[in-house]
């Protein structure tokens, strides 16, 4: 074949991030190869791409140069790998065209060398020459990108995977580098086409279901590439890979080890979005959702579950035999922690169901403490859900005012935290709303507290003790509004206190 002008011999053409390895394998294109053929491109394409073999060869190979060269040559991309692998199996004349370009020194040695960087394990648990690896998981981050490998899998492409697996001759059942299992490349990255080709291609040991249940790292017991799941948070992509592999769990018959896959953690992580079939279905599958308790945490399914939907909490409502009052590490209840993240959908269920008894004992954390100590917009609206809303019950004088001094303290904080974070006009803006709604907090507060309800004379007996606290309480909020320059909040507070 006749050399063309892009066959230059000069070093200087060639000036790659290390010398080229000779002594890696050579990357060839062999033709409807039937490691890949079930995952070329469809005939459509086949047929529009297979026009491009009808050029001159120059052009043919200058365009091929402009698609692997690209974005330099440091790395190689794995767009423009597949376009050169996708054009060598078009047909027989662009297969030679290909494997006539990717021969000549500069694709060569750029393609070996890529190549060559990649190193893989196989998927042996603990094997490291100890059990498992002593150190933190965080020296391990699963980061796909770190070889041309782990770009593939990002991609999502089983061509290309099924090309490198034919290439390195190896199976599903090996990691990268680092020890991460391909199959939990896989998951971590939502690649459901690479997670398919796996099923549909098992190793010689290790089956795809069989992957997922075990260590995503051989250097760690823990996560599992299931666990990955908790934090995900995408229904559609659990649905995905339910129908992929939950009748192959099913089929194990061992829902204790399905059931082991899973971290309390994650499962609690799983409650807040998972959908209630979803969640049937895995309770099908031996993972008990609703009914999990982490002892180191103590959080529960139903902290989870806050976050979620009315539906999963309708469901958590009928299936769970767990008490949706029990408290966490922190002292929050699941009501209490839905407040503290101002999930206003979760607090008017927990309400409307009868879940939502707020102790109203003086000197006490309370919900309606938190949604107090909150800034949001969102906070106002959870303050009016939880505050006594049947006709004559009102909050103690003494507790409205420490409820006031409560949402003062936490603007003084929040004041401190935005004026270092935020630009001056962005500052004042929030000043503004966050005043108003401090306000309108403070209004519905004291309203319930009875002072210009006629009925309630009489009925309740103030302490000496109770209005002496009550009165600090009005004091200390008013000066702290001043202090941070709250005008309008200290006037109102003031305004009330001289009703006492």
């Amino acid at each position: 074949m006749e050399c063309t002008s892009m066959d230059i011999d000069s070093p200087g053409e060639y000036d790659f991030k290390f010398d080229p390895m000779q002594d890696q394998k050579p990357v060839r294109f062999p033709y409807n190869h039937p490691a890949w053929t079930e995952n070329r491109e469809s005939s459509n394409q086949a047929n529009n791409t297979g026009m491009l073999s009808a050029l001159p060869l120059d052009v043919f190979w200058t365009m091929l140069d402009k698609s692997l060269f690209e974005h330099g040559d440091l790395t190689l991309q794995h767009d423009a790998f597949h376009s050169l692998f996708s054009l060598s199996q078009v047909d027989p004349r662009s297969n030679q065209y290909v494997e006539e370009y990717i021969s000549r020194r500069q694709p060569q040695h750029f393609l070996r060398r890529e190549l060559g960087d990649i190193e893989t394990l196989p998927y042996n648990e603990g094997d490291n020459n100890q059990s498992w690896y002593p150190g933190q998981r965080h020296h391990f981050p699963p980061n796909a990108a770190d070889d041309f490998l782990g770009r593939v899998i990002q991609a999502d492409c089983p061509s290309c995977f099924a090309y490198l697996l034919n290439y390195f001759e190896l199976d599903i059942g090996n990691c990268n580098k680092s020890g991460w299992s391909f199959a939990s490349l896989a998951l971590i990255n939502q690649s459901v086409k690479i997670l398919k080709y796996m099923l549909n291609h098992p190793g010689s040991f290790h089956s795809l279901a069989i992957l997922l249940l075990g260590p995503a790292n051989i250097n760690f017991p823990r996560p599992t590439p299931l666990g990955f799941l908790g934090q995900c948070g995408d229904r559609e992509y659990l649905d995905q890979i339910l129908y992929l592999v939950g009748d192959r769990f099913a089929n194990l018959r061992l829902p204790s080890v399905v059931d082991g896959a899973f971290t309390d953690d994650e499962i609690i992580w799983l409650c807040s979005y998972i959908s209630p079939n979803q969640a049937r279905r895995l309770q099908e599958l031996g993972v008990p959702i609703t009914n999990r308790h982490d002892p180191e945490t103590k959080l529960t399914s139903w902290h989870g579950a806050v976050a979620n939907g009315k539906d999963f909490l309708e469901y958590m409502k009928l299936t769970s035999p767990l008490n949706p009052y029990e408290i966490d590490e922190e002292g929050l209840s699941p009501l209490g922690l839905a407040v503290s993240q101002d999930r206003v959908h979760a607090v008017r269920w927990f309400k409307k169901h009868g879940l939502a008894n707020v102790s109203q004992e003086y000197g006490k954390i309370t919900e309606l403490t938190i949604a107090m100590q909150q800034t949001s917009g969102e906070s106002l609206c959870i303050v009016q859900e939880l505050l006594p809303s049947e006709p004559g019950k009102y909050l103690p004088r003494v507790c409205a005012a420490e409820l006031m001094h409560h949402i003062v303290l936490a603007l003084h904080t929040k004041d401190i935290q935005m004026r270092g974070t935020l630009g001056d006009e962005d500052y004042e803006g929030w000043r503004q709303v966050s005043e108003m709604i401090a306000i309108e907090k403070c209004k519905n507060v004291w309203a319930l507290s009875g002072t210009k309800d006629p009925a309630r004379d009489g009925s309740y007996r103030e302490s000496a003790s109770e209005l002496e606290f009550t009165k600090k309480h009005y004091k200390y909020a008013r000066q702290i509004a001043q202090l941070i320059r709250f005008k309008d909040l200290a006037k109102w507070i003031y305004s009330r206190s001289e009703r006492l």
